[in-house]
């Protein structure tokens, strides 16, 4: 599962579920497909520039320029809808305070741009100025309307990304074409991993005891706080409870309950173990399967890392 592909109330958990569903994104991959793939071939074609200055994104550094091109090819009117999709390569997800985004018409009506975040990616459009996100510019028979874009990365972007991937669409990807960019002088972009170790099955007085091992492998430090959580039962799950092991006794974890704090982050190659208990707190049918996903994140980037543990109820 992405870092990204799901919506959490909380900006850092570890949560125990009984099952993970994936969140819909602003417009998911497969109605962007079906969109696609049911809609009449468009006039429009695009054409997205090398950016310039060439070479790597320094945070803070100069900004770059890229030139996109949208022509209609028929012989009437055509409709043009910008989109903009991006995401980091590594684990962390990004903020609005990580880059800078501005447009500019070169050959095209007066315009207006955003780019913002979504679960810790980037989407955005450009459109007629006075618009909304997803109006449309109306491109005359066989006339091209040029842009030009501007994207700084700031000093705020986290050093454990080290890369930035663009996609540039038009009429809701029916077209699309994508730029990749090196940020940092760094090798970054590695996980943050996730690893039980334990027990497979509970039952009646028997528990199951796990070790949570989160490892940093990204490249860099994890800046602080990383919060840690748990919430206690399954979601639609059996009936079980889960402990934590603190302060030399188990400690019942509540609904959101915390099981630490690391206001110094946590180093590069650095791990956090938990100790935890699942067990039953009520009849559980034999052989029922209990699923157990843990996410660790980072205060403001979202879920960084999952980890899925499978336990089996026996009597």
């Amino acid at each position: 599962m992405s870092a990204r592909a799901a919506r959490f109330a909380r900006t850092a958990v570890v949560t125990v579920v009984a099952a993970v569903t994936g969140a819909v994104a602003f417009l998911p991959g497969a109605a962007q497909a079906a969109t696609a793939s049911s809609a009449p071939a468009s006039p429009i074609t695009l054409k997205v520039g090398s950016a310039s200055p060439a070479g790597a994104f320094m945070p803070g550094g100069a900004t770059k320029t890229i030139t996109v091109t949208a022509s209609n090819t028929s012989g009437k009117a055509a409709r043009f809808t910008a989109n903009l999709n991006g995401m980091a390569d590594g684990a962390l997800g990004l903020t609005e305070r990580d880059y800078t985004f501005k447009v500019a018409p070169v050959h095209a009506p007066a315009t207006s741009g955003v780019l913002f975040t979504q679960d810790g990616e980037l989407m955005g459009s450009f459109y007629p100025k006075g618009g909304h996100f997803s109006d449309s510019f109306t491109i005359p028979a066989h006339t091209s309307y040029t842009w030009k874009l501007t994207l700084g990365i700031t000093k705020n972007w986290p050093a454990n990304d080290d890369a930035l991937r663009l996609t540039f669409g038009a009429n809701y990807r029916q077209i699309t074409k994508a730029l990749a960019f090196t940020v940092g002088h760094r090798r970054t972009g590695g996980p943050v991993t996730e690893r039980f170790t334990g027990g497979t099955t509970i039952a009646p007085g028997h528990a199951a005891y796990e070790t949570l091992t989160v490892t940093n492998r990204t490249g860099a430090a994890l800046n602080g706080p990383v919060d840690f959580w748990l919430d206690e039962a399954p979601f639609g799950g059996p009936a079980t409870a889960v402990d934590v092991w603190k302060g030399g006794r188990w400690v019942a974890v509540r609904d959101g309950g915390e099981l630490a704090v690391l206001n110094h982050g946590l180093a590069n190659g650095a791990h956090v173990d938990y100790r935890l208990r699942v067990r039953e707190t009520g009849t559980v049918k034999a052989g029922a399967k209990i699923g157990v996903a843990a996410i660790a994140g980072v205060a403001n980037r979202g879920p960084i890392s999952y980890g899925d543990l499978h336990l089996t109820a026996r009597r």
